[in-house]
């Protein structure tokens, strides 16, 4: 299948919030606002999935050395619906439209089977660093309302430093394991870019397709998945896809033997070429499929 192209809407958020756009392909194509649900700034804490994953690494027998599973916060998450309750943010409504909950329920899913997995176990735990632990929850198990250092009460157990690389094993997960592409705006460093405060005034000015994005995948069709995405010019980072193995209980990167690039996506690889060396950039939404 080939993906529509969310220009637009993602045009419209970035607009409107003057924010980076963040989010997700299902595997089936559907376009995820990681942006919404939690009340906050954008970022990826901002989100009932990025809280879903930590509450799961603080709770978890799993993690039960790690020393998190006792400390006390107001704080809690109904794993089965969502609903995080007592945060010390603003929740909103839920927008059934970013596929958020869908995401959710996946993960869910995956880390009732990966929590059984010596191996991902131990690759979570990589990511949490004692020493990055803040001092009041080494020391006394207890989280103060305020502090000064966040306003995200998950944030506090973890720390800003072991919050952020567990965010990034999140995102693995979801490109990985779990098969969604992650859309992100980075340059051609990969370093993340701020979208600039004019935009609100004079959105003409800086056009979606002015600024660098990137789709990491674990998809092996990317030229027809992203037919639309390549010929605007956006880069596709290719991962491999972890699977399941029942026999050895354990994950392993998905045979080589099923990576190789078909004859079909072939065609459209040369399609794309063929289009964005005779068109110009602000014409090739007419060859759209």
């Amino acid at each position: 299948m080939t993906i529509d192209f969310y220009g637009k809407e993602i045009g419209d958020y970035e607009r409107f919030h003057a924010k980076p756009y963040t989010g997700y392909f299902t595997p089936n194509g559907k376009l995820v606002d990681f942006n919404t649900d939690l009340g906050g700034s954008h970022g990826n804490l901002a989100n009932i999935v990025s809280w879903t994953f930590l509450f799961w690494v603080k709770n978890s027998p799993a993690f039960k050395d790690v020393g998190l599973k006792n400390v006390k916060m107001m704080a809690s998450i109904d794993m089965d619906t969502g609903v995080i309750r007592d945060a010390n943010v603003p929740i909103r409504e839920f927008n059934e439209k970013a596929n958020l909950l869908k995401l959710q329920r996946d993960l869910l899913s995956f880390l009732s089977v990966a929590e059984n997995n010596p191996e991902f176990v131990s690759w979570i735990k990589e990511c949490i660093h004692s020493e990055d632990l803040p001092e009041y929850i080494r020391k006394n198990k207890a989280l103060p309302f305020d502090t000064g250092e966040s306003i995200y009460e998950i944030e506090r157990v973890f720390g800003r430093k072991n919050t952020r690389t567990l965010l990034l094993r999140l995102k693995d997960i979801c490109t990985r394991y779990l098969g969604y592409d992650s859309i992100e705006q980075v340059d051609t460093e990969g370093k993340y870019l701020k979208v600039p405060e004019l935009i609100r005034f004079f959105p003409e000015d800086y056009p979606v397709t002015s600024r660098p994005r990137k789709i990491t995948t674990p998809n092996n069709s990317i030229h027809k998945r992203f037919f639309n995405y390549l010929l605007m010019d956006w880069k596709i980072e290719k991962v491999s896809r972890m699977i399941y193995n029942d026999l050895r209980n354990e994950f392993e990167e998905e045979p080589r033997d099923y990576t190789y690039q078909s004859d079909s996506d072939e065609s459209y690889e040369k399609e794309i070429v063929a289009i964005k060396k005779m068109v110009p950039l602000k014409d090739r939404e007419k060859y759209f499929i």
